[in-house]
């Protein structure tokens, strides 16, 4: 888990990093007591891990973000990768059929053979997409790929080489793709990123280790967090 509270309206990062309620990560921490290692990354710990790992990275992400939500997409890619686990966004639940498993967050981990485990968050229609890529600047004539992949859970074997396949389209997309609408937000760092990058891998032909669990199993595993916090236009932009 990762939680680097910020300002809604201003869109920049409260003084107090634990300034947000910690009843979640509390809750989860003595449901999985145990059986799993539950770490809740704060804006301090990344930061230190970073400087000391990664040398001029964390200036450069700081830097370059648009807001703070930028940093919790990119980082959470990273943290997997070194680390391997699943990754819970904060304030996602299991669904009550999840629930009722002896080990329901087992599910989420890699199948024996395979490296990591992602979840379809939705299929977009190519009617959707052809419209997406005509209208949205940052899309650049090019329609989207139509299997949304989520950032909100998901899983990886340490070092995982889609991982960091994703962080470094991540990084490439923040230093090319201007952020002017908050749908540019997704493009650069979130699932638009996240799905484009895990379809040009699996084009390349790599992604035979990786696991992918389609929108109608998915919606018996988990029920995703969606506060919108980071946006700023108004109405839906996505």
């Amino acid at each position: 888990m990762l939680y680097f509270p910020w300002n809604k309206t201003t869109q920049t990062l409260k003084a107090n990093e634990s300034d947000f309620d910690h009843d979640f990560y509390e809750r989860f921490s003595n449901l999985l007591k145990g059986k799993y290692c539950v770490k809740l990354w704060k804006l301090s710990d990344m930061r230190s891990y970073v400087t000391a790992e990664y040398p001029g990275l964390w200036e450069l992400v700081e830097q370059k973000a648009d807001r703070p939500v930028a940093l919790v997409d990119f980082y959470r890619l990273l943290v997997v990768h070194d680390f391997g686990g699943i990754f819970w966004q904060y304030g996602s639940e299991l669904t009550n059929s999840a629930l009722r498993l002896s080990d329901p967050f087992d599910q989420f981990l890699p199948p024996k053979g395979m490296s990591a485990r992602l979840l379809v968050e939705k299929w977009i229609t190519q009617a959707d997409a052809d419209e997406m890529g005509r209208t949205r600047k940052s899309r650049k004539g090019i329609p989207p790929t139509l299997r949304r992949i989520a950032t909100q859970v998901f899983s990886a074997s340490p070092h995982n080489e889609f991982l960091r396949f994703a962080s470094k389209r991540a990084i490439w997309n923040l230093l090319t793709i201007p952020v002017e609408r908050d749908y540019d937000i997704l493009e650069t760092m979130g699932n638009g990123m996240f799905s484009e990058a895990f379809n040009d891998y699996a084009k390349l032909g790599k992604a035979s280790k990786i696991d992918v669990v389609d929108f109608d199993e998915v919606g018996h595993m988990v029920r995703y967090s969606h506060t919108f916090s980071w946006r700023r236009d108004k109405g839906r932009c996505c």
